[in-house]
């Protein structure tokens, strides 16, 4: 599980983890514990402050409400075992940035935020450690869709992470702790 901490009408992209639009699943845990579809293989549920695209889901004005916890997975899988990534977004009126807190080791991918989507593949992205554009290679990876791939994360990146396009940048907190020190 990822968490992602942002300021109340922040926009928050949550990366899908399968590799078909088509194959995407998204639930929202609901407080008492139930499920609400917000997306399944092409159909949309709910559609109100979300939004699709190649699969990923983005909060389009992060509220209080919005809080919570949202599994996406391939939907092909979904009745049998579920094999799924889950997001625990916090609405947090102290995060600059959209903060991704996440376990060393494990896969983490960056998204382009959704008003950039349409020249993803001209996004730039680099390190606020190390400046300039990120050099891809084995571990850092652009999607078509534009998104950061990094495996396997690791110390070296608790950083902040720039995605740019023209103009406009968002910024992403990344903070990599160890499985025992990692609390939901």
């Amino acid at each position: 599980m990822m968490t992602i901490k942002a300021r109340e009408g922040a926009t928050v992209t949550l990366p899908c983890s399968s590799s078909e639009t088509r194959d995407a699943v998204w639930i929202r845990r609901t407080l008492d514990g139930g499920n609400q579809f917000l997306y399944a293989g092409r159909m949309c549920a709910s559609t109100e402050n979300f939004l699709t695209s190649n699969g990923n889901l983005t909060i389009v004005k992060l509220e209080k409400r919005h809080q919570g916890l949202y599994i996406t997975g391939p939907f092909q899988n979904f009745q049998n075992d579920f094999i799924a990534t889950a997001y625990d977004v916090i609405c947090d009126e102290s995060c600059h940035y959209i903060n991704y807190t996440t376990v060393h080791g494990s896969t983490i991918i960056l998204p382009v935020d959704y008003s950039l989507r349409d020249e993803s593949d001209k996004v730039k992205w680099s390190r606020e450690s190390l400046y300039g554009e990120i050099g891809y290679n084995d571990k850092y990876k652009r999607q078509h869709n534009g998104n950061l791939w990094i495996d396997p994360v690791d110390g070296n990146d608790n950083c902040i992470f720039r995605c740019e396009l023209h103009n406009k940048s968002i910024y992403y907190s990344v903070t990599v702790v160890t499985t025992e020190h990692f609390y939901l």
